[in-house]
Formats: structure tokens, C-alpha cells, sequence
């Protein structure tokens, strides 16, 4: 891909950051994986007596590497890109006293009410529905997982509001790469999750800036 003016200043601020979540995945999720293997290669050199000791005595350690560890990572991860989406987002808001008056959303929801203030009476921006398509709507539920996470804890049965954690449970359930586990606790299965919602946020971005570019009053 060749970019040039704008475009190169573009992926240099924005995209290249956001590419460096997914890298540091990666590289941190592969070495709690090596962590692993070498518990489980240790283990297969021993006698079926002294391997059943030494997972009694090492047992603790793989489960983190295994586990928690990597369940950590995936959930901040997974919020610290959305913060880079809000922070992005708001940044693009660049009329102070029209987003001054969007006085009651917060986050990307505040932009969304921003932009719609903006370009109200642009129809080339009404023709985009970059706030109502299917990659803005994924957005949304993935804003609710993050929300759980950052205010309940990732325990679906603290939000207050039952009717909200019906609508979480099933966001949850038509989202690949996460389940909620016997604690009611929201559970990403693995890297998978993150990267798919660092593809639905680049083209998000990558389509308003486009759509941005164009635009005229």
C-alpha cells in the first residue's frame, strides 16, 4: 500500500498505534504460550510418579500461564482499544461549541451526536450512515462487553439492570471468541476476539476519515 500527504500522516498517528495493541498481543500471548510448553515438555521427560509431583508442585504456575494470565491481557487488551476508539473519536470533534452542546452522551456515543450536529445538513454524510451500518452496530455491542468489564467487572450478574443483562447475554452469545463461564463472568477464549474487534474499529476509522475527507458543508 502506497499513502502519501495525508494519508501517510494518517496511518502514523492513528493506525500504526492502533496495530501496536495487536502486536504486543501477540508477542506477550506467545510467550506465556512458550511459558506453558515448557511445563508440559518438562513433565512428558518424567516417570508417571515424579510427573504427578511435580504438577502438584507446579500446577499454580502453568494455570497462570494457561489461564489468568492470558484472560488478563485479552480483556485489557480489548478495552484499551476501545479507549483509543473513544480518544480518537472525540479528537475528531473539532467545533468546540457544537460538541459543547451534546450535553448528556459520553464516549463514542458523544461523537456520533457531534458529528450528526455537524453534518446535519449534509447529504453526502446522511448517504454514509456511518453511525447506523452493520461495522457501527458491532461497535455498540462491543461497547457493552467493554462496559461490563469496566464497571462490573466482567461479571454480567452485577449489572443492576435485568433487562440489560439479558441484551449483554445475548450480544455475548452471537460474538465468536467469548462465552460467559459458570460464574456469570464474561470469558474471551483467546486472542481471536481481540484482533476481530481491532478490524471492525480500523475500518471504522479508516471509513469516517475517508468519509470526513469528503465531506463539504
Amino acid at each position: 500500500m502506497f499513502l502519501k500527504g495525508s494519508g501517510v500522516a494518517f496511518y502514523l498517528r492513528v493506525l500504526s498505534p492502533l496495530n501496536e495493541f495487536i502486536e504486543y498481543l501477540d508477542d506477550v500471548e506467545d510467550r506465556f504460550e512458550k511459558s506453558k510448553m515448557r511445563y508440559e515438555n518438562e513433565a512428558k521427560e518424567l516417570s508417571p510418579e515424579i510427573e504427578e509431583d511435580y504438577w502438584d508442585y507446579y500446577i499454580d504456575e502453568y494455570h497462570d500461564f494457561n489461564s489468568t494470565y492470558p484472560s488478563i491481557l485479552r480483556s485489557s487488551v480489548f478495552t484499551s482499544i476501545y479507549s483509543f476508539l473513544e480518544y480518537h473519536l472525540i479528537s475528531r470533534c473539532l467545533d468546540k461549541a457544537i460538541l459543547d452542546k451534546v450535553k448528556y452522551d459520553r464516549g463514542i456515543f458523544k461523537a456520533k451526536s457531534y458529528f450528526k450536529l455537524r453534518y446535519k445538513s449534509n447529504e453526502k454524510f446522511k448517504e454514509s450512515e456511518i453511525f447506523s451500518n452493520n461495522v457501527w452496530n458491532k461497535i455498540v455491542d462491543y461497547s457493552k462487553i467493554r462496559n461490563c468489564y469496566i464497571h462490573n467487572s466482567g461479571i454480567i450478574t452485577m449489572i443492576p439492570d435485568e433487562t440489560k443483562q439479558k441484551e449483554l447475554i445475548q450480544i455475548i452469545r452471537k460474538t465468536n471468541y467469548i462465552e460467559i463461564d459458570d460464574r456469570d463472568r464474561i470469558h474471551i477464549l483467546n486472542r481471536e476476539f481481540c484482533k476481530e474487534f481491532h478490524e471492525v474499529v480500523y475500518k471504522f476509522i479508516c471509513d469516517l476519515n475517508d468519509l470526513l475527507l469528503n465531506l463539504k458543508d
